[in-house]
């Protein structure tokens, strides 16, 4: 008896094992302006609950290849890229499935670069301390004694 339920767990072991399907799915990202895109995030989910399947980045040339096996016959291939949308495909599982060249789009939202300028409330030059009046608040009709009391402040504060 107990010989047939071990015959019998494997028998279910490897059927499991049976149902799951290799896949290695290939292909190329490039921007919108046919320049490759490398280190692009490329991810395949299950389509049911969402659950990562596999992922990868692109390399050099903006090639990639996943490999792996899933039970899934129907998965979501995702493609993102810092300032490009996200490029979503559904993809049907076969063995090997070589994707055509997929060319990402502007991010329409995306920001332009932000310059920050700042220059420091109290510069040090060799022997002498300068400060940067702007930096320090002060009321609107504020006198030059009130100007120095914040930098004395601002003195004790820095050391």
């Amino acid at each position: 008896m107990r010989v047939l339920f071990i015959v019998f767990l494997l028998l279910v072991h490897f059927y499991s094992f049976a149902q799951q399907q290799s896949f290695s799915i290939s292909g190329k990202v490039l921007s919108d302006t046919s320049e490759p895109l490398e280190s692009a995030t490329v991810y395949l989910e299950s389509v049911k609950d969402s659950t990562l399947i596999t992922y990868t980045i692109t390399n050099r040339d903006g090639a990639f290849s996943l490999k792996g096996k899933t039970y899934e016959t129907n998965v979501s291939l995702y493609i993102s890229y810092v300032g490009f949308a996200t490029h979503y495909e559904s993809i049907q599982i076969a063995e090997e499935i070589e994707l055509p060249t997929i060319k990402m789009k502007t991010d329409a939202n995306a920001l332009d670069e932000v310059v920050i300028k700042s220059r420091a409330p109290i510069t040090i030059k060799k022997d002498t301390l300068e400060f940067n009046v702007a930096s320090f608040q002060t009321k609107k009709d504020a006198t030059v004694e009130d100007l120095l009391k914040e930098l004395q402040l601002s003195i004790f504060n820095f050391y």
